[in-house]
């Protein structure tokens, strides 16, 4: 019996090395899978970067979301885009908001709602981060979160603390499709 097809975005953030590569390397790697197909890819922001205390100093960060139809169920994409995370270096349980060379999340998976230790859908910080919203917003702004308002009502309103801004660069004509 082959697994349904979900509608899935997932998001991408870096601040180590050459972010802009990392992120093109990330989206590489996702349109690799086996079990996703990569639809749609916002253009890139920079933020600021998350960090727990105010004086901890790291390079800001660039961020995109992917918009991708996957064939596995949530904890089994999680498993896949970790090991992609790790593929490209990321650090296995670093420290909290430390700085890394690719951060992959899944941010909504269509109407799935998902609470375990592993995994929380829709990602709990998503109608928080402006870093987020804004890219998510480009690629859908009529979605709307399971009971919530739409993608874009959430852009709109929230406090963008972070200083997020569009970053114009060549790599978002060359992965946004």
């Amino acid at each position: 019996m082959s697994q349904e097809v979900t509608e899935c975005y997932l998001g991408l953030g870096s601040n180590v090395g050459d972010p802009v590569a990392n992120i093109k390397l990330a989206c590489s790697k996702i349109s690799e899978a086996p079990a996703i197909d990569l639809m749609k890819t916002s253009p890139l922001y920079q933020s600021s970067a998350m960090t727990l205390e105010a004086e901890d100093k790291q390079p800001d960060y660039v961020n995109a979301v992917v918009k991708c139809m996957v064939s596995c169920p949530p904890l089994k994409l999680l498993s896949i885009v970790k090991s992609m995370e790790q593929e490209m270096g990321r650090i296995a349980n670093a420290a909290k908001w430390a700085a890394r060379i690719i951060d992959i999340d899944i941010l909504l998976m269509e109407e799935v709602t998902w609470n375990s230790p592993e995994l929380k859908l829709p990602h709990p910080g998503l109608t928080l981060r402006p870093f987020v919203l804004y890219p998510l917003r480009d690629l859908a702004p009529k979605l709307q979160l399971p009971g919530g308002l739409s993608i874009q009502k959430y852009a709109d309103s929230v406090k963008d603390i972070w200083n997020t801004t569009l970053l114009k660069s060549p790599l978002n004509e060359l992965i946004a499709k």
